[in-house]
């Protein structure tokens, strides 16, 4: 091991992000993985920084001064920086307040096996995404911000009384929706929300029920 190896090793295991990540996956980072370039990080200057959109745990930056992206483009978080030098706007800004996070084991393996499910709301209230189900940046934050509503109204318990029509039903049919129809309430709204097609010929009673909750989360009630 050469001196600046032995710095980048020792320095980085020192950072408060080293001690959270382990705290929070039980596990060391990976400082060899191909997804985040650590020691170019760590050359720059770049330090993990407080990130006030994911509840203040330590983020690493996306890319270089420069330009060069230091997350490949497998990372499950480098859609953002791409979508942000897309549409020059903050995807993290755009999800009323609920951060993404990268998948667990168990959760790749459920993509996995359910390569149709794009996204899930998680328990500990932050978004997973399928990183790996080849979507474009704009793709993934509609995605993102489908999953933010269903944290909303999960958090919230917002009440969902509208009927669905038999082509949403048969739409969801063979779907983890098909058994739970608050879940397919849920998704249909966020949907209708985020100009998802796949709300399908959703009904006034439903458009005006999107358009209450997207009032009392841009205002920020309840939370």
């Amino acid at each position: 091991m050469d001196d600046e190896e032995r710095k980048f090793q020792e320095g980085i295991r020192k950072t408060p992000w080293f001690a959270e990540f382990k705290r929070e996956y039980g596990e060391e980072p990976d400082l060899n993985t191909p997804e985040y370039d650590y020691r170019a990080a760590w050359k720059a200057d770049i330090r993990p920084q407080r990130d006030k959109h994911d509840g203040g745990r330590y983020h690493w930056a996306s890319s270089l001064p420069g330009g060069k992206m230091l997350k490949s483009e497998n990372h499950p978080t480098a859609w953002k920086e791409m979508y942000m030098r897309q549409t020059g706007r903050n995807p993290d800004e755009m999800m009323w307040g609920y951060a993404t996070r990268r998948p667990s084991e168990s959760e790749m393996a459920y993509f996995k096996k359910n390569p149709s499910v794009t996204g899930m709301a998680s328990e500990d209230g932050r978004i997973v995404l399928n990183h790996e189900a080849g979507l474009k940046p704009e793709q993934m934050m509609a995605v993102a911000r489908n999953e933010a509503i269903r944290l909303y109204l999960r958090q919230n318990k917002v009440p969902l009384q509208f009927s669905m029509t038999p082509r949403q039903v048969g739409y969801f049919n063979g779907t983890p929706y098909a058994a739970n129809p608050a879940a397919m309430r849920e998704t249909i709204l966020a949907r209708i929300i985020t100009g998802d097609a796949s709300a399908q010929d959703y009904t006034q009673e439903q458009a005006a029920a999107a358009q209450q909750l997207l009032r009392m989360m841009d205002s920020g009630r309840n939370r």
